[in-house]
């Protein structure tokens, strides 16, 4: 299988690696003027790209979105091409507008929407989508497929596409914070730096294991850890007199309410 990344930032070259070390048969080749990477073949015209590819991954910066898809567009046809939109705040319906104004001879309908999390690089992330009415079940198992190779894939309504990155897409930097701010406190109270950052991340790897792999409630765990008057009730109770659950609801409200800016804008 041959595909091809337009933009190689972060979240294109996670995916890139990550397809790649679970699957030593595919071909992967990228369009970035800005990215030199030996690991990949790289390509100099949408044309070349489009010709060389079955796969297309659309993962540019949104301010540029629009312009690459009308460039890319005039070369994508539905017996040839699957693409796929990583761009936060793409629609479906604003790349069916665009690939319809591009080239009016050839209605291209086979795209999937899609919002990964950085995480993939490692195996452990996350992918929400939705298939346009053109996509086969063949696209959406290769989609599931790849994406399931480096992580939890989930299909989801086109409504619920808007806040997929406040729980998932962005949510990787909400976890980094918490990770920062426990080792900090690590330091604190006396350990290395190495030492503190290694037990906190360990630590949200193994808390979130736990609600994967047992299916329970996150509430039935929390109350399993906290032992009436002792010093884990404690902890919980400043988090909450704090105003933890607020912040991270604010965080993700003004993560939801970013995205449909940057949807409307582009």
């Amino acid at each position: 299988m041959k595909i091809g990344f337009i933009g190689m930032g972060n979240m294109g070259f996670a995916l890139a690696k990550g397809f790649s070390a679970s699957d030593g048969s595919l071909e992967i080749g990228y369009l970035d003027p800005k990215v030199n990477s030996e690991e990949f073949r790289r390509f100099s015209s949408y044309k070349e790209l489009a010709d060389w590819s079955g796969t297309i991954f659309l993962a540019v910066k949104p301010q540029v979105c629009e312009e690459v898809l009308r460039e890319i567009s005039a070369y994508l046809s539905d017996e040839k091409h699957l693409l796929v939109s990583i761009v936060a705040g793409l629609t479906g319906e604003r790349i069916r507008k665009i690939c319809d104004e591009t080239n009016s001879q050839a209605k291209f309908r086979r795209y999937i929407v899609a919002m990964p999390n950085t995480p993939m690089l490692v195996r452990e992330g996350v992918c929400c989508y939705y298939p346009s009415d053109g996509a086969t079940e063949l696209d959406i198992e290769e989609v599931e497929k790849l994406f399931g190779s480096v992580g939890l894939v989930q299909r989801v309504s086109v409504k619920l596409m808007d806040t997929v990155p406040a729980i998932s897409g962005s949510a990787p930097a909400y976890v980094y914070e918490l990770i920062r701010a426990m080792g900090q406190a690590g330091i604190e109270q006396g350990f290395a730096g190495d030492v503190a950052y290694k037990l906190a991340a360990q630590t949200v790897l193994g808390a979130a294991k736990m609600v994967l792999e047992t299916g329970e409630h996150p509430d039935v765990l929390q109350d399993r850890v906290c032992s009436p008057g002792g010093s884990t009730i404690e902890a919980v109770l400043a988090l909450k007199e704090n105003g933890f659950e607020r912040a991270v609801h604010k965080a993700m409200e003004s993560c939801t309410a970013k995205i449909i800016k940057m949807k409307n804008d582009c």
